[in-house]
């Protein structure tokens, strides 16, 4: 924003402008006075041993020596400072103070230098008065100094952006949710001064991924089309960046109930691909997508053999995880294999394939089986699935616990932003089939009605995941639980089903 028009002609904007830029040995004692600020009260052996820097080297940094970005980005991240604060001196100095309003002065100092950089393109002459000219002058010198201190900043911050991002990345591989919570604010406020279109897409890939961990998928299918339309759209530039930002959009989607879009992007991500100079082990986990999500819509003709084909292309370091869960929900609704065969073939580090697993375990009514699943597979670390995800809740309530639980998933997932009739239809049929495993026919009847209200409602776009619809359908085929109309249309869906190649449904 500029100032009032009085203090323009005073030459105000200027001398603020050039209060803002400074030397680079002016920045870096600047720097350094505010770390020392900041730690005071820490002696530099605590220093040492928090950074792995040697204590003579932390001596030299914070005293009178040049500071390497490796050293802030440690020092910054071990005790909880803000990094943007560190560099440049904005916002506050501990990221749990970070608020709003360090973002929206970030804004207006970029739409500061935007209007003065406009004013600058202006011939000195089109301004009437030596006065004008002069403020222009002036402007022009202040804004040269300006973005030549951006530039030295913007290479400080990067190699700190890099940093914090394989620290986000490594939180994430290992469900360290609240570190990576932690870790976010500050990437966030560094992507300020961080140009980099790479870093800044993986950055959205990565937040993304921490708000579908969270629960959050509105909030995580919007960062993720953020990072994916940043993608150049030419074809030379297909690469294994996009195939990462098709699998994770596409996988977005169906988390969503956007099926349908996300089978399209698959299918179109596969035709470009094809024939194309990437790396088949990734154009295989596009295919591998579109066979999953056909066999979700029930075309096993269709899916299983492009699941089979994506399957053979890839190397043994995916067949632990996406692949395997893939491979397994196509033989199971082919009727290849069942629970028994699953479970010989699913890998133990697996988050998916234990998903999948205890799906096949619920729908084929396998209580020993789902007791072991429960207390191997689900928990808390690497390849567990979360106790908080659907199907454990689902699990606990049908070996014998409360239905509670069940209500407060779905009353919290309706906060979080997700779909609602959506969301209120695949709890209600969870509720439903718990409630026809303990013999109560009629409450299952009452939540199976609810889920046909919920599900009347919901959007065009949106879908059931396969699971539930089949699970549905399988409710809906007893007759004490369905009408003869209902009984009617669930036994044309085997038929469908079972035409489009599902063999293991009834």
């Amino acid at each position: 924003m500029f100032p009032p028009k009085g203090d323009i002609s005073d030459g105000h904007a200027a001398a603020c402008l050039q209060k803002m830029t400074k030397t680079t040995d002016e920045g870096d004692t600047a720097m350094r006075e505010r770390l020392n600020q900041a730690l005071a009260g820490i002696s530099h052996s605590e220093i040492s041993r928090r950074t792995g820097f040697h204590v003579s080297n932390v001596n030299r940094y914070l005293r009178d020596a040049r500071m390497p970005a490796d050293f802030l980005a440690r020092v910054t991240y071990a005790f909880g400072l803000n990094p943007v604060w560190a560099l440049a001196g904005e916002g506050h100095a501990r990221l749990d103070a970070v608020s709003q309003e360090v973002t929206r002065n970030a804004e207006n100092l970029l739409s500061l230098v935007q209007a003065m950089r406009s004013v600058m393109r202006q011939r000195l002459g089109s301004l009437l008065g030596n006065r004008d000219k002069l403020l222009l002058s002036d402007l022009n010198d202040a804004l040269a100094s300006l973005e030549k201190a951006r530039v030295e900043l913007r290479k400080q911050a990067h190699p700190v952006m890099k940093d914090y991002l394989g620290r986000f990345q490594d939180a994430l591989n290992k469900r360290d949710h609240k570190a990576a919570a932690a870790i976010e604010p500050a990437l966030v406020e560094l992507a300020r001064l961080d140009d980099d279109d790479e870093s800044r897409q993986i950055l959205l890939h990565l937040r993304a991924g921490l708000a579908h961990m969270q629960g959050k998928l509105p909030e995580s299918l919007d960062l993720e089309l953020r990072a994916f339309l940043s993608f150049p759209t030419r074809v030379q530039r297909l690469d294994m960046p996009f195939c990462t930002g098709v699998h994770n959009l596409v996988l977005k989607l169906e988390a969503i109930g956007r099926s349908r879009e996300a089978l399209k992007v698959a299918r179109a991500a596969h035709i470009l691909l094809e024939g194309s100079s990437v790396p088949q082990v990734h154009v295989a986990k596009i295919l591998g997508l579109e066979g999953m999500l056909q066999c979700g819509f029930f075309r096993l003709d269709k899916g299983l053999p492009l699941v089979l084909k994506a399957f053979a292309r890839v190397e043994d370091a995916f067949r632990r995880d996406m692949m395997w869960a893939v491979r397994l929900q196509a033989e199971f609704l082919a009727g290849l294999t069942n629970f028994d065969g699953a479970l010989a073939l699913a890998p133990q580090q697996s988050t998916s394939s234990s998903m999948m697993l205890l799906a096949i375990a619920v729908l084929e009514d396998r209580r020993d089986a789902i007791k072991e699943l429960m207390e191997t597979r689900v928990g808390e670390g690497v390849g567990k699935l979360a106790p908080t995800s659907p199907w454990a809740i689902h699990s606990r309530a049908l070996i014998g616990e409360s239905l509670e639980p069940l209500r407060q998933a779905e009353e919290a997932a309706l906060k979080l932003g997700a779909p609602p009739q959506l969301t209120r239809a695949a709890w209600a049929i969870r509720r439903a089939h718990v409630l026809a495993a303990r013999g109560d026919g009629k409450g299952a009847r009452r939540e199976l009605d609810d889920a046909d209200a919920a599900r009347k409602a919901m959007p065009a776009h949106e879908r059931m995941p396969w699971q539930l619809l089949l699970m549905y359908q399988r409710l809906r085929s007893h007759a004490d639980l369905a009408t003869p109309v209902q009984l009617k249309r669930a036994g044309k869906f085997f038929v469908r089903a079972t035409n489009g190649g599902c063999r293991n449904l009834a």
